[in-house]
């Protein structure tokens, strides 16, 4: 079964900010971070509960080569994805911010 996966504003916009900021430090580079972000988008609609689980029904996927944590909750049917920001900053403050 696939999941469809919804990307709330707030996280569109973390990915948006990514993208400018990688594009600013190299050319390509941007849309080389947003190509990561779709592939590992895709893994979501296939093994959204393979990833590492938080708390109160978060969970978490790396993009690596980019430090950056994909932060969605699964539904029955839907992987709804709350935020997309830098390994640096907290994970609980951010979510808190998107609750």
């Amino acid at each position: 079964m696939a999941y469809d996966v919804t990307i709330l504003p707030g996280a569109d916009m973390d990915i948006e900010e990514a993208i400018l900021w990688y594009e600013s430090q190299q050319k390509g580079l941007g849309i080389k971070f947003y190509s990561f972000i779709l592939d590992k988008l895709d893994d979501l609609k296939f093994n959204p509960q393979y990833y590492f689980n938080l708390e109160e029904g978060f969970r978490r996927i790396t993009t690596d080569p980019f430090p950056y944590n994909i932060i969605y909750k699964v539904t029955e049917s839907d992987v709804i994805v709350f935020a997309v920001f830098h390994q640096s900053m907290e994970i609980d403050v951010r979510l808190k911010e998107r609750k």
